[in-house]
């Protein structure tokens, strides 16, 4: 029998559900988890599950609640016979289970290990114990009083083997892909000197030195309100970088970029496309993720798009769906790029799980999809369920269900043309990607800047979302002329280049598009 606490509470073991029925059966076994295989009093468990009830009270329903959470564990005792899981001892009670037993203490002995493991061992026992995480610790009661010190705590350890994890990749030589898991962190942290040292070293790696001082500058600002200065490894990295040390780029160098099954990277677009994969492998390893590619019309953003989703669609890659939105003269459709890239998801490898996760967890979004029903779906029982939709419902009906399509596989949700999103589709993004639950998912977004082909109100989302540290932005400038010159040799590998046409190009490269779609 296995015990989840890191998210709602789940059993699995031989009871038909995965947890018990009654509201005051979960909170006294959420109690006794976080003490499980030692003895909690029974004056725990009554503040537990009855706060607010008068003590007498209380205590003459203990009992028959505990026989209840007996009965759900270990559905073949006799009632009344003697219990070998949840056993009364002196004034108490104890779940007379392994601590190996819950996924917390797994997550804990994972988590010790690593510290005393090189980066590549490391690496693999962080990816463990964070794949265990499901949601919130403790679901339901995240902020009852009985479970807020051990809440605080599971956080505050999970933050750490974030930080862990992003730290062995950066010593792997794979510094792109910690980079948005680092900005995460200090959002939370603002004031984390290792996670900022950690940031800069992969921002450096990566080629990006004015970033790395600018994150060492923001830290240095709040430490200054404070009256502290950075501490001397920060202060060091610092000076290294300003000194562009040789051998701190050597110690740091960015890993190769991953080849492209299939077909070839776009000529000149070879960092953007590293950093779309570092982004895809962070949503694999259950870090909810998002890119913002953004650019003048013409300048080659679907064409990165479209060679980064060939790469993901190869088999065992993600499962991704691509919903494109529409320039209208009045208001769009309400969702219609996510409607869209739904169904694709829904006709892909991963077309079970999809389709099990709207039935399961969105009918307000399914009865919009009534192709999806099969013939073992009462359409008229979904029409039912789906009654009472409002904005509200059916944001929170969408985050649910990608979390749980991200189980089966990771997910990549692709929305092009977000400068004409109608208002659902961006509010949406801004839940989903602001959400803190870990999923499986990469949410990618293209667009034009705000300005004479672009509408401010999506560039002023893009910079929160980055701001915060829940998107990464991605610019896509023109290519320089080398590389379009070598895309010309390529094209015209016979030796028709005529001389002086690569600079020209170069020059009206992204100058603009004069059809409205895919122009970017």
């Amino acid at each position: 029998m296995e015990f989840r606490v890191l998210g709602t509470i789940e059993v699995d073991g031989p009871a038909p559900t995965s947890s018990p029925a009654g509201a005051k059966e979960r909170a006294i076994l959420a109690r006794l988890l976080i003490d499980a295989g030692r003895t909690v009093p029974a004056d725990a468990l009554l503040d537990a599950g009855w706060d607010d009830v008068p003590r007498e009270v209380a205590a003459r329903s203990l009992a028959v609640r505990v026989a209840n959470l007996r009965a759900f564990l270990e559905p073949g005792r006799e009632r009344g016979a003697p219990s070998s899981l949840l056993v009364r001892e002196g004034p108490g009670y104890r779940l007379a289970v392994d601590p190996r037993q819950v996924d917390a203490h797994r997550f804990e002995l994972e988590l010790r290990a690593a510290a005393a493991l090189p980066p590549a061992e490391a690496h693999a026992a962080l990816d463990r114990a964070l794949s265990l995480w499901r949601g919130s610790p403790y679901g339901d009661f995240v902020d009852a009083e009985f479970a807020q010190a051990e809440v605080r705590r599971l956080e505050d350890l999970r933050a750490d083997a974030q930080a862990a994890h992003a730290r062995a990749l950066v010593e792997l030589g794979r510094p792109l892909e910690a980079i948005p898991a680092l900005r995460r962190l200090l959002e939370q942290e603002p004031l984390g000197e290792e996670l900022t040292r950690v940031l800069m070293l992969a921002l450096y790696a990566t080629g990006r030195q004015v970033e790395a001082l600018e994150a060492y500058r923001a830290l240095a600002a709040r430490l200054v309100e404070l009256g502290l200065q950075p501490g001397e490894p920060v202060r060091e990295l610092e000076r290294r970088i300003l000194e562009q040390d040789p051998g701190l780029a050597a110690q740091h160098e960015p890993a190769a970029p991953l080849p492209t099954p299939g077909r070839p990277a776009p000529v000149g677009r070879e960092h953007e496309l590293g950093r779309l994969r570092a982004a895809l492998a962070a949503a694999a390893s259950g870090q909810r993720t998002g890119v913002l590619v953004h650019g003048e019309p013409g300048v080659g953003k679907s064409t990165l798009v479209d060679a980064f989703l060939a790469e993901a669609a190869q088999p065992g890659g993600a499962a991704a769906g691509v919903g494109q939105c529409v320039g209208h003269r009045g208001p769009g459709e309400p969702y219609m790029p996510v409607l869209e890239a739904l169904g694709e998801l829904a006709r892909g490898p991963q077309a079970e799980a999809v389709r099990t996760a709207l039935a399961q967890r969105a009918p307000t979004w399914l009865v919009e999809l009534p192709w999806l029903l099969d013939e073992t779906t009462d359409p008229e029982a979904v029409r039912h369920r789906a009654q009472g939709a409002t904005r509200a419902r059916m944001l929170r009906e969408m985050l649910e269900a990608l979390d749980a399509m991200g189980k089966a596989a990771p997910v990549l949700l692709v929305l092009e043309d977000l400068h004409w999103a109608d208002d659902s589709t961006l509010d949406l993004l801004d839940a989903v990607l602001r959400r803190r639950d870990p999923a499986r998912l990469l949410v990618l977004g293209t667009f034009r800047p705000a300005g004479e082909h672009g509408e401010p109100a999506v560039a002023a989302l893009a910079h929160d979302l980055c701001v915060r540290g829940v998107a990464e932005s991605l610019p896509v400038g023109r290519l320089p002329e080398p590389a379009v010159e070598d895309y010309l040799r390529r094209r015209f590998p016979a030796g028709g280049l005529p001389d002086g046409l690569a600079p020209v190009l170069a020059r009206r490269a992204g100058a603009g598009c004069p059809r409205r779609g895919r122009c970017g």
